[in-house]
């Protein structure tokens, strides 16, 4: 009996501690209440604050494709440009070296009307000295006929 009186005794004895261990004061209630509330109030922002970034993201990513879509024709367009400008730049060169071309014949024909020109001067000068020296000659002819019939 004092067996069965000592293990009631035990077993009273750790019940108490045991609900001494359990016992939360009313400062600690109000502490883990207050914490709850806080964490509670914590939640709630975060929750918003990431719903906020969600739309952010999906905004961003919105703009970004926006932004990706416009890069890519700005490339096809500078692509298409630059292909322009080189189409305009080879015709210019061949415009440039034909009118080249053109103006070495030109320059040609002018030295070789330059040429004829000088030739036909020439050929002119010889003329009229020839002609100078017929009608000189022939005039001498004549004065030397005048002279002759009129015996002296």
């Amino acid at each position: 009996m004092r067996l069965l009186l000592l293990f009631a005794l035990c077993f009273a004895a750790a019940n108490l501690l045991a609900e001494e261990w359990y016992l939360i004061s009313e400062t600690e209630l109000r502490s883990i209440e207050q914490y709850k509330a806080t964490s509670k109030t914590n939640k709630q922002i975060w929750l918003s604050q990431v719903q906020q970034l969600k739309g952010r993201a999906e905004s961003l990513q919105q703009e970004s494709e926006h932004l990706n879509q416009q890069l890519l024709q700005e490339r096809e367009t500078m692509r298409k440009l630059t292909l322009s400008f080189e189409q305009l730049e080879t015709a210019r060169l061949t415009q440039f070296a034909s009118q080249q071309e053109a103006i070495a014949e030109l320059k040609q024909a002018v030295a070789d009307k330059s040429v004829e020109a000088e030739t036909y001067k020439g050929k002119a000068a010889l003329r009229l000295v020839s002609i100078i020296s017929l009608l000189g000659a022939l005039a001498g002819y004549i004065v030397f006929r005048v002279l002759r019939i009129i015996p002296v």
